[in-house]
Formats: C-alpha cells, structure tokens, sequence
C-alpha cells in the first residue's frame, strides 16, 4: 500500500498534465486568431485590387508612344537614359520607392488633365500588350522590372552598356512615356512621404537605409539653402524697395522745384511782356504822374508852411501858467528826496542784517 501510496512513483501515479494542456490550447487559439487576421488582411488587399480594377474605365486608351523603346528614342536626353538604367539596380533607393508605390500604395498620378491610378493604368498595358502582340505566344513577363529574369538584351548608351530584359526595357519605357516616373521624381514631398511609410515598416535595410538617410540629410540642407535664399531675397526686395520710395520722393521734390521754377519764370515773363505791352502808355502815365506829383509838392509846401505860421500864433497867443526852469528843479528835488530815502531804509536793513548776525555768533557758545 506505501508502495502505491507514494507520490514520487510514476510507474503507478502519472504527472499532473493540466498545466500543459493550458498552454497548447492558449498556443493553438493565439494562432487560428493569427490566421484568421492574416486571410481578413489578403481578402482586404484582394478587394481593394478589384476595387481599383473596376474603376479602370476611365482610362480610354493607351499612347502608342508607351509602347516604344525609349533607348532608341533620340528625342530623349542622355541623363534621362541614363537616370532610367539606374533603376535595374535592386539597391537604388528610387527602384523601391517606385515600385513600392505602384504595386504597394497603388496611388495615383498626373497626367496633366486628370488623376490616373498607377496600379490601374500598369495591368492596362500589360493585357494590352499580351492581347496585341502575343496573342500566340503566352509570355508571362511582357512588362516587369523583375530581377530574376535572364538577361537577353543590352542597352548601349555613349560608351555604357548594360544587360538587361526586354521586359525591363518595356517597364522603362512605360515609366518614361506615361508621366510617372517625371512625376514621382519632381515631387519630393511624395517621395519623402513614401520613404518615410517604408522605413516605419522596416522595408528599408542595409544600403538602402543608408541612403535614405543620405536623401533625409539633402532634403534637411536644400531646405535650409531654401530659406537663406528666400530670406536674402525678402531682405533684397525690401532694400531695392526702400531705395526706390527715396528715388521717388526724391524725383517728387525735384519735380515740385522744377514746377515751382517754370511758375516763376512765367511769371517774370508776364510780367516783361506786360512791360514791354504798355511800355508808351506806362511812359505816358508817368509823365502825367510826375505833372501831377510836382503840383501836389508845391501844394504841400504851400500847406506847410500855412501850418507852421499858425502853429507859431497858437503858441504865442497860449497862456503858460508854470516857468519852465521851475518845473525842472521841482522835478529834480523829488528825485533826489526819493533817492535818499531809498539809500536810507538800504543802510538801515544791511546793518540790522550785520547786527543780527554778529549776535548770532557772539551768543551761540551760551544757547548751545
């Protein structure tokens, strides 16, 4: 019975499994709810893929130009050629920002008159190429930048060659002629924005995280370069400004002096030509004037001296009450009384002025 009754035998009382069994259920549970989010997330980007086939009506038709070699195009600029080669590159950092937009983000674009999704408007080129030029031959790849393809064709450039595929070719040349790869390329705030979304979702390691912080830093300094320039040319236009207000004001007063000179002189030469109009008349007048003057002076003169006789009589005939040699000594006596007494009541207060003082210093020592 001990032998039966002892918890350490396993032979005879098995482990306690209640433990585990929670476990793999919580473990099994975790990973159906897992699966089901994953198929909820395929069945979204499946929908939304329908979605934006559906709405591919409205592009109409296709440019014969999208289906062209661009590197046979002589019309095109050699940098252009150039920059579209770099593409091939599965380390360029604008390969993936491209191609992250269009298969991933599947946005739009413009095209100059309207918004086209770019997702929309690639498998448009793509049936259409396989509907008009391999109706027989069932070629998967007619359009791709797909790395693993093997290489059948060279695209020669000045003195670069480079191997590529003929669907790389064609996916180039689609970029180029559609609109998208100018347009993407010219937007930086597209590109930054796109750049930003990849990184957060750890899609850009190695060499191209390095170059996307390469790209963050000439942003951050054109930025800046930016605004030093905005802000010389604000100070500039300010300067050129003020300059052209003093210009201003300055051709203002000099106009004004030169309006105020023209009045002058045409005021002096009204009044020479009145001169020079009525200069017999003027002479005539003055004649008469100079007539009329001598017989009004002799007039006066004889008025004069009519006046100074009666004013001569008048005195003589007025009654003087007063000598005057007596009104200047009468005069003369208050101003003198007057003066006295002015020095006297000065003499009495200067010295009241000195015998206060002087009790002051002899009677000090006694009141401190």
């Amino acid at each position: 019975m001990e032998y039966l009754a002892n918890p350490f035998n396993h032979s005879v009382n098995t482990p306690h499994s209640d433990g585990i069994s929670r476990v793999l259920n919580m473990v099994s549970l975790n990973l159906f709810y897992y699966i089901l989010f994953a198929i909820s997330i395929k069945l979204e980007d499946i929908r939304k893929e329908e979605d934006v086939l559906e709405g591919s009506d409205y592009i109409k038709e296709v440019p014969d130009m999208v289906f062209e070699n661009v590197f046979d195009d002589e019309t095109v600029d050699v940098k252009e050629k150039k920059d579209l080669i770099s593409l091939l590159d599965i380390n360029s950092l604008e390969r993936n920002y491209i191609l992250y937009y269009i298969f991933k983000k599947r946005e739009s674009f413009y095209n100059g008159e309207s918004d086209i999704n770019t997702y929309t408007y690639y498998k448009k080129v793509v049936n259409d190429w396989r509907n008009i030029y391999f109706v027989d031959d069932n070629m998967s790849f007619t359009m791709s930048l797909d790395e693993s393809l093997e290489n059948d064709y060279q695209i020669v450039i000045d003195n670069i060659i480079c191997d590529a595929n003929i669907a790389h070719v064609r996916f180039l040349s689609w970029l180029y002629y559609s609109g998208i790869y100018s347009y993407l390329m010219n937007n930086q705030e597209i590109k930054k924005t796109v750049l930003n979304d990849m990184n957060n979702k750890k899609l850009l390691t190695g060499n191209l995280f390095l170059k996307y912080h390469f790209y963050l830093i000439e942003m951050e300094n054109k930025e800046n370069k930016d605004i030093i320039e905005e802000e010389s040319n604000t100070a500039n236009i300010s300067a050129n400004t003020e300059k052209e207000n003093q210009s201003q004001s300055q051709l203002e007063i000099q106009e004004i002096n030169n309006e105020e000179d023209m009045n002058t002189d045409d005021l002096v030469e009204e009044s020479v030509n009145a001169d020079g109009d009525n200069g017999e008349i003027d002479n005539e007048d003055d004649n008469e004037s100079d007539n009329e003057d001598d017989n009004e002076s002799e007039n006066e003169d004889d008025n004069e001296s009519e006046n100074e006789d009666d004013n001569e009589d008048e005195l003589n005939n007025r009654p003087i009450s007063e000598d005057i040699s007596e009104l200047h000594e009468k005069t003369f006596a208050s101003k003198l009384l007057t003066t006295v007494r002015n020095i006297t009541i000065r003499t009495l207060v200067g010295t009241w002025n000195i015998i206060k003082e002087e009790a002051v210093e002899l009677f000090h020592p006694l009141l401190d």
